[in-house]
């Protein structure tokens, strides 16, 4: 897309000043990486919507959510969050990641219910011979194929991290963009800074729940097919399914664009999602 190289501008003095370039660091660099999410959150969406979010890395563990989402966490250290500040800061997905070496536990918010599941990952990238310059940075191309979707990367071999948003990681090198191949999704880096950046470990404060469910323990496969089902159900339907504990019910009335009467059981926007699975 036109803008994934223009976010990278501000990237190359912060990095410089830091004389980033050239070093050898560790891969337990400690460091905050925020990245430009452009996104198309139905399967129907023709045009992208962008977010920030943002890449927390202490040692050997770290965290990557949505910068939204980390200011929720550090609202609700204090109080709980009030309805304008939900209703400003409407997110396309409620997600966290917390990685440790190669152990993800996975947060993530399925209508008003959070889920939380764990495992092991070993993505098998594929190095190309192909380079091109971002910013400054000569960068090297990776491919990989990760949960129904085809993803390049573009990494920066000088600049030793091997990390990257959501849960890419293992190149050698910090990813500067990543995208798939119905460019669907595309993370590109705007900021880089090196120092030690604390995040809380307590993840259920870092999603808003007013009715303080407790966080659903699940197994990944049983996550993803709840999901699916989800993402596929009307809007009647999934006010039914965040509703389903109370005894009042009734069906909502919505109008087009042109004063319509639209049933809510008629608005079906599927959601795209980055690992994209064909359950049953």
């Amino acid at each position: 897309m036109h803008f994934a190289n223009r976010q990278l501008y501000c990237v190359i003095f912060c990095l410089i000043s830091m004389n980033v370039l050239g070093q050898k660091s560790s891969p337990s660099t400690s460091f905050k990486a925020i990245y430009t999410f452009a996104y198309k959150k139905f399967v129907s969406s023709k045009f992208y919507k962008t977010t920030n979010t943002v890449l927390l890395c202490n040692g050997k563990e770290s965290l990557f959510t949505f910068d939204q989402m980390v200011n929720f966490a550090t609202i609700q250290e204090e109080r709980q969050l009030t309805v304008d500040e939900i209703m400003m800061n409407v997110l396309p997905f409620y997600y966290l990641i917390y990685l440790q070496n190669n152990e993800v536990m996975h947060y993530e918010a399925i209508g008003s219910d959070t889920y939380k599941f764990s495992n092991k990952i070993h993505l098998n990238w594929q190095l190309h011979e192909n380079d091109t310059l971002i910013g400054n940075y000569k960068c090297k191309k990776a491919t990989l194929d990760f949960y129904g979707r085809n993803w390049t990367a573009w990494y920066a071999p000088d600049i030793p991290i091997s990390a990257g948003p959501y849960k890419f990681k293992g190149l050698p090198g910090l990813i500067l963009r990543i995208f798939d191949s119905e460019k669907t999704f595309d993370f590109t880096l705007n900021e880089f800074k090196k120092g030690y950046f604390d995040f809380n470990k307590k993840f259920e404060i870092y999603f808003f729940n007013e009715d303080n469910r407790p966080t659903v323990s699940i197994e990944a496969n049983e996550f993803y097919r709840l999901r699916k089902k989800f993402n596929e159900m009307s809007l009647d339907e999934k006010i039914k399914f965040m509703n389903r504990d109370d005894s009042a019910g009734g069906n909502i009335q919505l109008e087009s664009a042109t004063g319509e009467p639209v049933r809510a059981a008629e608005v079906r926007n599927v959601i795209n999602s980055i690992e994209r699975l064909n359950e049953p």
